[in-house]
């Protein structure tokens, strides 16, 4: 495996001016292309074969920029940041299409399965759904005791799964907002993802441990790993959903489910990572690190069958 970097000195060059963590990055379908939410609260897309501006997004968050989604479909961009705000880009163009006000500061937001919705994890240690025209709050899961750090959606968009600074794990139904599950975890966790199957969900936990749980029943510990000393941030799936990236503080691990280690380590010098996204094909993933950095490194997941 080898760093996939031509590019980064021009990459880096970056519009942020606040020395924190690019907010959201994600490869955009095809692969040729990454969106990047600058912790200034710009919002920009680049060719990777070249780290040459494809667009610039016409208005910014006010910073910080906290998080940033792509539709499935890939046409569409989501963002939030400290002004309370939801934008909404056109994938392509960098056009801002939607602006919504939502009660509290959002640090993650993903959209549905299906595209038309947006979930947030807000500061208001609530967990929002919007949809993505008009702003529409149509529900909101209550309960969590602290800031909700992150959310993601069942692959059937049937639930949510979020986890929060007040070291819980839960599960809840989309549509009314109902909590249906809640898991102690023993830890403040940053990072949740629910595999493409709907079999597995990993969680990032402060201290540089990721947690397998059994989706398909009650949630049960399937597996456990020690990535890194600090914490975890960032989670992602790779297509196949037997690969999982995680953004540590020292390093970026690659992760094969059922293995007793990380099958790789990329390690970094920037304070911590914050966000990974994959390639579609699996053959790169990349990371947005503190300093308004973002890396790309080749991986063998592309190759896993």
């Amino acid at each position: 495996m080898t760093r996939r970097e031509p590019w980064a000195a021009r990459v880096n060059e970056l519009a942020g001016t606040c020395a924190d963590a690019a907010g959201g990055i994600a490869v955009l379908p095809g692969g040729a292309r990454l969106a990047i939410g600058h912790a200034d609260g710009t919002v920009r897309c680049v060719e990777l074969a070249t780290g040459d501006t494809v667009w610039f997004g016409a208005e910014r968050h006010a910073p910080v920029l906290q998080s940033l989604a792509c539709s499935p479909d890939g046409r569409l961009l989501a963002t939030t940041g400290d002004d309370c705000t939801i934008r909404v880009w056109d994938a392509a163009t960098g056009a801002m299409i939607a602006r919504h006000a939502i009660p509290a500061v959002a640090f993650d937001l993903r959209f549905s399965p299906g595209g038309a919705l947006l979930a947030t994890a807000g500061a208001d240690d609530t967990v929002g759904v919007y949809q993505v025209d008009g702003g529409a709050r149509l529900a909101s899961c209550t309960g969590h005791e602290a800031w909700v750090q992150s959310v993601d959606w069942s692959p059937r968009g049937d639930r949510l799964a979020s986890v929060s600074n007040d070291a819980t794990l839960r599960i809840w139904d989309a549509a009314g907002g109902l909590e249906l599950e809640r898991r102690e975890l023993g830890a403040r966790a940053q990072g949740v993802a629910w595999s493409p199957s709907g079999s597995w969900l990993a969680v990032g936990l402060e201290g540089g441990e990721v947690v397998l749980l059994d989706a398909a029943g009650p949630f049960t510990e399937a597996h456990r790993l020690q990535v890194d000393p600090g914490s975890v941030d960032g989670l992602a799936w790779a297509a196949d959903g037997r690969v999982l990236a995680i953004a540590g503080e020292h390093a970026v691990a690659i992760w094969e489910v059922g293995a007793g280690d990380a099958v790789a380590r990329f390690p970094h010098d920037a304070p911590f990572a914050h966000r990974v996204s994959w390639a579609p094909d699996g053959t790169f993933v990349a990371a947005s690190l503190c300093g308004d950095q973002v890396r790309l490194w080749e991986t063998r997941a592309g190759a896993a069958g």
